[in-house]
């Protein structure tokens, strides 16, 4: 991978133990990207997965659609429509964490825009939102 154009990085996230003393082992940073769309639009799209990226799951975090209450969507890229998730519900009080989805914990090989589409049409509510959680690899290692 060229110099400069690396997603993750060696070195402590925390200096200290939890006794003052000792260095905490460093881990594999969680990354966030924050989703957001009107529920009545058949297909919307939302921010840009890097390629590397290796999708966790989704969170659901506010929603106001209240019918149908089976409302859900489908989470995926252009070519493929649910690849991160397969359905996913969208109704008040189906807030939560959402792992679906094939490409959960596989690695992406190119950037990936995030495709939304309904899957049970909302008929009513104006604003989704959540938590695309993913995190990196390089040059095969984590």
């Amino acid at each position: 991978m060229a110099q400069g154009k690396r997603t993750t990085f060696v070195g402590y996230l925390r200096q200290t133990g939890s006794d003052k003393k000792g260095i905490s082992t460093p881990t594999t940073l969680l990354c966030s990207l924050p989703i957001e769309w009107n529920p009545l639009v058949a297909t919307a799209t939302s921010n840009i997965l890097p390629a590397g990226a290796i999708p966790l799951g989704i969170q659901i975090t506010q929603t106001d659609v209240t019918t149908p209450v089976g409302a859900t969507v489908d989470i995926g890229s252009e070519s493929q429509g649910a690849i991160f998730g397969d359905p996913i519900a969208i109704t008040v009080g189906s807030t939560g964490w959402q792992v679906t989805g094939q490409q959960i914990g596989t690695a992406l090989t190119e950037e990936t825009q995030i495709y939304i589409r309904q899957s049970v049409a909302a008929t009513n509510g104006t604003l989704v939102r959540g938590i695309f959680y993913y995190h990196m690899t390089d040059d095969g290692r984590f």
